[in-house]
């Protein structure tokens, strides 16, 4: 690593540290509900309850207690979210581990440390995110961590099903960085489609841990309610977050050429809104989880807050069938991991074609 980086990174770890320190981010209902109407313009917005008190009846050893209410909720609209399924001392412990990623005391090569906001041969000094892919992939040690165990329970149950980890990810969105957003996206438009569900069904259980309180001021999750119960008569046309013809000619040799155009190098995809959507925000207390499908329409909103930051611990649990399915394409397989080459501009090229 670069000394730069070093120093950057080591600077991040200190404005986590001072962040610990401060009021939190805002919880109130009201400033939400305002922001959330200023954040999308021309859009029904809504803010979903904000459930902070943990519930004792809930938890039971790794089990996390659903209602049946609950998982057909999760059917007819593609999420849900929980109270804190994770004690304050239980989350400590996840996030002593999970701070190491962003450090770097554990090590995440190539483009599995890096900011889905901007381009892949952006400085680190600049990110707006930090995004770490397959933390457990890197550090074995962390896997079956209570949380894991916990949110396991959650797939299950949504499922009626024996689900395993197709992938995780950590998401930390610096504070200040109102850029920092993960645009609107369906899963399933990054994903390999078996086209048919015999015997590898698509069926996920996206689980997501929010490690402080994920409020719309900090960038909490949203979502279009529904927009995915049609499954794959839903998805809609994604293309590139940055084209070519948006990239100025560049001699920087990190980034690829194309006919003599240079490409600004970046995995997101990008929906635009219909003017009917209604956008729902999700915040979250710390503890708490969202839960949401792989058809529904989602992304996250940028860092206002100029103190906090908002750090998030995800969890995807599919079919092992489909999982299988996924590892045996391409040459070294599927395996959401930035640094293969088998990614969505190998088997969804529709995805190009609509931006260029």
């Amino acid at each position: 690593m670069k000394f730069y980086q070093k120093i950057c990174l080591a600077a991040l770890a200190t404005t986590a540290t001072l962040a610990a320190l401060t009021k939190g981010p805002n919880r109130n209902v009201n400033d939400m509900e305002t922001l959330a109407k200023t954040l999308y313009p021309g859009h029904t917005t809504k803010v979903s309850e904000m459930k902070t008190e943990t519930e004792s009846w809930r938890i039971d050893g790794d089990k996390v207690v659903l209602l049946p209410e609950e998982i057909d909720l999760f059917h007819k609209q593609g999420y849900i979210t929980l109270p804190p399924i994770l004690s304050p001392t239980e989350l400590q412990d996840i996030r002593d581990e999970y701070n190491k990623f962003l450090t770097k005391e554990k090590t995440v090569p190539g483009r599995d440390f890096g900011d889905m906001s901007v381009s892949f041969d952006t400085p680190v000094e600049e990110y707006n995110m930090l995004n770490v892919l397959l933390p457990r992939h890197y550090y074995p040690d962390w896997k079956n961590n209570l949380y894991e165990r916990r949110a396991k329970s959650i797939s299950d149950q949504l499922y009626n099903s024996n689900l395993a980890i197709d992938y995780d990810q950590i998401l930390a969105k610096l504070p200040g960085k109102a850029n920092g957003k993960f645009v609107w996206h369906q899963d399933m438009g990054y994903w390999p489609d078996p086209s048919d569900d015999k015997g590898r069904p698509t069926t996920t259980a996206t689980v997501s841990l929010a490690l402080n309180d994920a409020v719309v001021e900090n960038g909490c999750l949203v979502v279009v309610g529904g927009s995915g119960v049609t499954k794959r008569d839903s998805i809609r046309k994604h293309k590139p977050l940055m084209s070519k013809k948006e990239v100025p000619h560049s001699e920087n040799e990190n980034i690829g050429k194309t006919d003599g155009v240079a490409v600004a190098e970046n995995h997101a995809l990008v929906v635009t809104l219909d003017q009917e959507d209604q956008v729902t925000f999700l915040p979250v207390a710390a503890g708490g989880v969202t839960v949401h499908d792989e058809w529904i329409l989602h992304g996250s909103g940028g860092n206002h807050d100029k103190e906090n930051w908002r750090h998030t611990y995800v969890l995807a649990y599919r079919e092992p069938t489909m999982i299988e399915w996924e590892r045996s394409l391409g040459e070294e397989g599927f395996r959401h991991s930035h640094n293969d080459k088998f990614q969505w501009d190998s088997f969804k090229k529709e995805n190009l074609q609509h931006e260029l």
